[in-house]
């Protein structure tokens, strides 16, 4: 399957590609609804609004539907859509593959790969892997500059890689880039990261699907009310 570059400019600045950092920390949404809004100080204080307005049943619902209608891609099906885009892209390009060990043992021994540094963590929690990413772009010195930095983004907006993304767009802003699990390609800049984190915000909360619920709910009392009161009978 085809790899869509989104974006002006995008597949031409891939086909440059030479020497290639791939972060693949996987799929990292949170748990609890804890982080809700992150990156955006009105989002998060949007977040805090909400949460204080839910109950606990109502999160761990919005939370089951995040995770089932996110539907992550697992990392072999993942590492197959890197072998796809640097053969259809750029296929001369030397990448270097960082992420968890189950991760990179998914990819196998790509022809693409050049080399592979394991992150000491289990993929979930991006605090711990924030921290394993720093050990691991000290490592990475010695074989920087890169012409990109790519993210791999299991979902199609990245749940839960917002502090991951920081790390990076800290060094190599300008070069950064991510794959989705719906095979799209985007230059990550300033612009695409503050549109994926509304886009997290409301799969995050369902705002929007919570008050149609409740419009509907309103709609057909009121509606209920006026047939009774017209005499209908819709039995």
């Amino acid at each position: 399957m085809a790899i869509l570059a989104k974006g002006t400019g995008t597949a031409a600045a891939v086909g440059a590609w030479r020497r290639v950092l791939v972060v693949m920390p996987g799929y990292m949404a949170s748990p609890t609804s804890g982080d809700v809004g992150s990156g955006s100080l009105p989002l998060m204080v949007a977040g805090a609004v909400w949460r204080g307005l839910t109950r606990e049943n109502h999160r761990a619902w919005v939370r089951f539907y995040r995770d089932f209608y996110s539907n992550p891609r697992d990392p072999a099906y993942m590492g197959a859509r890197l072998s796809t885009l640097f053969a259809e892209h750029c296929p001369g390009a030397s990448v270097v593959l960082v992420g968890p060990g189950g991760a990179i043992d998914a990819v196998g021994e790509a022809g693409w790969l050049q080399a592979a540094i394991p992150l000491a963590t289990n993929g979930k929690d991006p605090a711990d892997c924030v921290a394993a990413l720093g050990d691991a772009i000290g490592q990475l010195s010695a074989v920087d500059p890169f012409d990109a930095v790519l993210i791999v983004h299991p979902d199609a907006i990245g749940l839960g890689q917002e502090a991951v993304e920081n790390v990076l767009a800290g060094r190599w802003a300008d070069r950064l880039f991510a794959l989705s699990g719906r095979r799209r390609l985007r230059r990550l800049d300033g612009r695409q990261r503050r549109r994926f984190r509304r886009r997290r915000f409301f799969a995050e909360t369902r705002i929007v699907e919570s008050w149609i619920a409740r419009g509907l709910w309103v709609m057909a009392s009121v509606l209920a009310v006026r047939d009774r009161l017209a005499g209908v009978d819709r039995s």
